[in-house]
């Protein structure tokens, strides 16, 4: 077999490849349709996640175009940030808070990824302009992680991590304390007890960057405030800017 011929068999054999490949996604997605993650239609080719519909209807906040910032006014009081950046409304039986339920308690960890790809692309311009030297995914106590099997977060991070090409730092700060669930406790109880809960042990790495924290959800606050503290005075980073995937704020 001549050079030339064995070209032609090897392109013929990856487009037969790559049509058997693409039938057999359809007869899987016929027999077992892949739905949408908000109002679980089928996806057709060409959707991710979420169908065109869903997509196009997103709750984005989009904070990044409103002076002031509703969430840097809202953080602005008990820590010192740069920027903020959140990409959904969060809303009790909404959007948001379907996606963040998959993610959190469904297994999906694919969905922190995607959103996080999506959310660097929407905020490409502002992120890029702020000069970030890293990516600090809000960290999640070991105990949780082995039972969730993955720290939402961190997925979230690789999402803009591999759109921005700004690298991550997973392992600057840890949490070192985990307690039982604080809803019912007032901002300024769970403040003040979130405090010892996360301890840099990187300091040399981030001292004097700008660090992007990132996060799931905010709510109260209470989370990002004592992981941001403990960046800031301990770990002494010149600038911290947050993310997070959806606020109520």
């Amino acid at each position: 077999m001549t050079a030339i011929q064995e070209s032609i068999f090897i392109l013929k054999k990856a487009s037969i490849d790559m049509d058997f490949t693409k039938y057999w996604r359809a007869f899987v997605s016929l027999v077992f349709p892949i739905t949408c993650a908000d109002c679980n239609r089928p996806l057709v080719e060409g959707e991710e996640f979420l169908c065109l519909h869903c997509r196009i209807d997103l709750p984005l906040t989009n904070y990044h175009l409103i002076n002031p910032n509703p969430l840097e006014t809202a953080l602005s009081g008990y820590i010192t940030i740069s920027r903020a950046h959140a990409y959904l409304k969060y809303n009790k039986k909404g959007t948001a808070q379907k996606l963040l339920h998959q993610l959190k308690y469904g297994g999906s960890k694919k969905v922190g990824l995607i959103l996080g790809k999506w959310m660097a692309r929407d905020l490409k311009s502002d992120l890029e302009a702020s000069q970030i030297d890293y990516i600090v995914p809000v960290p999640l106590h070991r105990t949780r992680s082995r039972k969730r099997g993955y720290n939402q977060s961190m997925e979230i991070a690789r999402g803009l991590s591999e759109t921005l090409g700004i690298p991550i730092a997973s392992e600057v700060i840890k949490r070192i304390r985990m307690y039982k669930s604080q809803a019912k406790k007032s901002r300024l109880d769970r403040l003040n007890s979130d405090q010892s809960e996360y301890k840099v042990i990187d300091k040399a790495m981030i001292e004097g960057k700008h660090i992007l924290l990132v996060d799931d959800v905010i709510t109260t606050g209470a989370t990002i405030g004592a992981v941001s503290r403990e960046l800031l005075l301990v770990g002494g980073v010149a600038k911290l800017s947050i993310a997070c995937l959806a606020t109520g704020k």
